[in-house]
């Protein structure tokens, strides 16, 4: 069977708000990029008085805290447990976001727009520079919002037979392309709120130069940032 190159490419808006959502909005199970990105996006771009107030509550818990080591029980993967009252209860580990305080979208676009595009995380760097076209000579281009449409065609020019053991592991890793393809602008068919909520919140002017970060991104995959400006406010 021949080998053929493809690259699986996104709109670059949705793909940023979905890396936001997943790396930046949802703090649980995300230590790593808290510390790394959303503490220090924080500390660059919301109000000082604020940050104030997120230093005390901090301090306010960590205190907390360590009045209740002495009755701690066990240490199993990074979680604490105490006992109060009886009742055994999961407390931060010292290391955890302890104030819950996160990014806004639009902080997180402020970061954006003064980073070095080619030491951005890969989850938010502009794709051309990871898989060039231009670069690469890939024999398919497929994207995320028409994988469940091009699969056949795709299933067929690997002459993999219907049930076989490469099918199904095929299938198992579409699968996963067509969920991450259910476009987020639509609240109808998703369970999280409309693209419009978080690029509301985002000036047309800046939406202009997060464009330009991305812009070879548009241009090589023929997507348009039309309904994204759209959603911009003036400043």
């Amino acid at each position: 069977m021949k080998n053929y190159k493809m690259v699986v490419v996104r709109h670059p808006f949705d793909r940023l708000l979905s890396a936001y959502r997943d790396k930046i909005e949802r703090i649980q199970g995300r230590d790593f990029y808290y510390r790394k990105y959303g503490y220090r996006i924080l500390t660059q771009f919301r109000h000082a008085k604020e940050m104030e107030k997120i230093a005390k509550l901090e301090m306010i818990k960590k205190d907390v805290f360590h009045s209740m080591l002495s009755q701690l029980l066990e240490l199993r993967n990074g979680v604490r447990y105490i006992e109060v009252n009886g009742t055994r209860t999961k407390v931060f580990d010292e290391k955890r976001p302890i104030s819950q305080a996160r990014p806004t979208f639009r902080e997180f676009v402020q970061y954006l727009l003064r980073a070095d595009p080619n030491s951005m995380d890969e989850h938010w760097r502009p794709m051309y520079l990871d898989c060039n076209p231009c670069q690469y000579s890939f024999d398919l281009i497929l994207k995320v919002e028409s994988m469940d449409s091009d699969r056949d065609i795709v299933f067929k020019l690997l002459q993999l037979t219907n049930g076989s053991t490469s099918w199904k592991n095929l299938e198992k890793i579409w699968k996963r392309w067509i969920n991450k393809g259910v476009n987020p602008r639509n609240s109808s068919n998703t369970p999280y709120r409309d693209s419009r909520y978080y690029f509301s919140q985002v000036t047309k002017s800046d939406l202009q130069l997060l464009y330009l970060i991305y812009e070879p991104d548009f241009l090589l995959f023929n997507y348009s940032p039309k309904v994204f400006f759209d959603m911009g406010i003036n400043p």
